[in-house]
């Protein structure tokens, strides 16, 4: 079992290898951590500033007994497919979301997009793309000056 959990959060992996390991994790583990709360909206995966994969997060949320989780990593969707196929393995509702840098130093947005299959289409057909990549160069100018 530790060899599983160990894969579910190896960066140097695919996703869908850490989801095989999820899905093998999921027959047998039952959760066996408290929570301070059953929904957690602001959350980073390893994508971001985060320390776990996606499915590695889901993962803690299904031991804690959570009900749903948002990984809202900084300016990026890339873990966002990922998150949404570990919360159908453990039964967690995953809404999608990400944290946009603006062009004021401190002032951040979280967006969330509770409509999963809206969600995943838009991924699916670039739709984002151009809004991150400005995003992405304005956070770059700002670093820069």
């Amino acid at each position: 079992m530790k060899e599983l959990i160990n894969r579910i959060d190896d960066f140097r992996i695919e996703p869908q290898e850490r989801l095989e390991a999820a899905a093998k994790i999921a027959k047998n583990y039952k959760p066996d951590l408290s929570a301070v709360c059953e929904i957690d909206l602001h959350c980073h995966s390893f994508y971001s500033d985060g320390y776990l994969s996606p499915s590695a997060k889901i993962f803690e949320a299904y031991r804690r007994n959570m009900k749903a989780i948002a990984i809202a990593d900084h300016d990026v969707f890339d873990g966002q497919i990922e998150a949404i196929e570990a919360g159908k393995i453990f039964g967690i509702d995953v809404i999608p979301a990400a944290e946009f840098y603006t062009n004021r130093p401190g002032i951040e947005i979280i967006a969330h997009f509770p409509d999963k299959e809206d969600f995943i289409n838009k991924i699916k057909y670039g739709i984002f793309d151009k809004v991150v990549e400005t995003i992405r160069l304005a956070k770059k100018k700002q670093l820069e000056a």
